[in-house]
């Protein structure tokens, strides 16, 4: 199975995604940078994360700058364990 594809049974296995209030801020995550979030907590890089959601390298790098400012962090291992600390995923 290629890790895109895994990836992608990672995410369906997690349900519907809908989007997340971070909690402390009035900031709402998509239900698009859910998905990229838990993705980015795999360890998953923004190819495989393009090849694994169908969408460009480009959206990727957006979806994970938006994630970062919202949950007021500086990189994607920041962005985990934010994720992890605030149990949001």
């Amino acid at each position: 199975v290629s890790f895109a594809r895994r990836l992608l049974e990672i995410l369906k296995g997690a349900g519907g995604t809908r989007g997340i209030r971070v909690p402390g801020t009035d900031e709402m995550l998509t239900p698009r940078e859910v998905e990229v979030l838990r993705l980015i907590v795999t360890g998953a890089g923004n190819q495989a994360i393009a090849d694994a959601l169908t969408i460009s390298l480009h959206t990727v790098k957006h979806h994970v700058a938006q994630i970062l400012a919202k949950l007021g962090v500086a990189s994607r291992t920041q962005a985990a364990a934010r994720a992890r600390e605030l149990n949001i995923l």
